[in-house]
């Protein structure tokens, strides 16, 4: 920086910011208005890795090949969120989608499964190219498997082409 310049981001609370996104999309059963109306976003609930504390914030969602999935991309940084930590300790998550919340396993993909998904994920949001050009990291891609038989008490159901049936007998 030189002088006269400011730090745009030297006062921003990304953790504010966050309660505030799950607020919204809380209140509106999904639906986010301003810069971030249309957005496909899940509030993504994991165990701390450190902490051991459930932690909660909204990720970007996609649906690639018929597989709900999430991309660690941290607007294309240096380094991963804390939530792809969380999830490589603790895989079980709980996923809000506005209508629905359920519990599921977080897989991290690899190779070349990863980069199918990571294919399908910018050819629907090509933002996420441009993160993954932004860093050296490898983007992580990471699919979200539904394992409840049915959603939470008090949130709306939804037809979900993904819910794994429970099983009889």
């Amino acid at each position: 920086m030189t002088d006269g310049q400011t730090d745009d981001y030297a006062d921003f609370d990304a953790d504010a910011f966050n309660r505030q996104v799950v607020e919204e999309f809380r209140q509106h059963n999904g639906k986010l208005s301003g810069w971030m109306e249309g957005w496909s976003l899940v509030v993504l609930t994991t165990i701390g890795a450190k902490s051991g504390r459930r932690r909660e914030g909204p990720v970007g969602y996609f649906e690639v090949d018929g597989k709900p999935l999430v991309v660690a991309s941290a607007m294309g940084g240096p380094k991963n969120p804390a939530w792809y930590h969380n999830i490589a300790k603790n895989p079980q998550v709980t996923v809000e989608t506005g209508t629905e919340t359920y519990e599921a396993i977080a897989t991290i993909t690899t190779g070349a499964e990863r980069d199918a998904l990571f294919a399908g994920v910018v050819a629907q949001d090509p933002g996420m190219g441009e993160y993954q050009e932004k860093t050296t990291r490898v983007l992580p891609v990471i699919t979200l498997r539904r394992i409840d038989a049915e959603p939470i008490a008090g949130a709306e159901p939804a037809a979900d082409p993904h819910r794994i049936p429970a099983p009889s007998g």
